[in-house]
């Protein structure tokens, strides 16, 4: 089974795996073989679930807006980290959901791919 999520949809992932953690009640997951949050709210930067860099697919420079609005569900790191392999973050340049720090982008853009359309 693969879960996947969307914004929103992402940070119900992330709280469940949060529940999880705390409860320390897995069996939920048990049949998940990959979890994939795409334009998640609760994106940290350099953490090892990100895919890409800023130039390519995704985004690990910035926090989602989860995290920049101090409601993230932090235990969902913890559950990442002790299931490597499990997660995949994907940050697409530019979406505000997932990385804040994006606000400088058009600069970017600007300079790196010419004006912006």
């Amino acid at each position: 089974m693969v879960l996947v999520g969307y914004s929103q949809g992402a940070d119900v992932i992330n709280k469940a795996m949060g529940n999880a953690h705390r409860s320390g009640e897995t069996s939920l997951f048990t049949q998940v073989k990959k979890i994939v949050v795409i334009g998640d709210p609760s994106h940290q930067p350099n953490r090892a679930e990100n895919v890409g860099g800023w130039n390519k697919l995704g985004s690990t420079n910035g926090s989602g807006a989860s995290v920049s609005a101090s409601i993230a569900d932090l235990d969902a790191l913890t559950f990442k980290d002790a299931h490597a392999g499990l997660v995949s973050s994907i940050c697409m340049i530019g979406d505000l959901v997932c990385d804040t720090s994006s606000l400088a982008v058009p600069d970017a853009h600007t300079t790196n791919f010419g004006p912006p359309t």
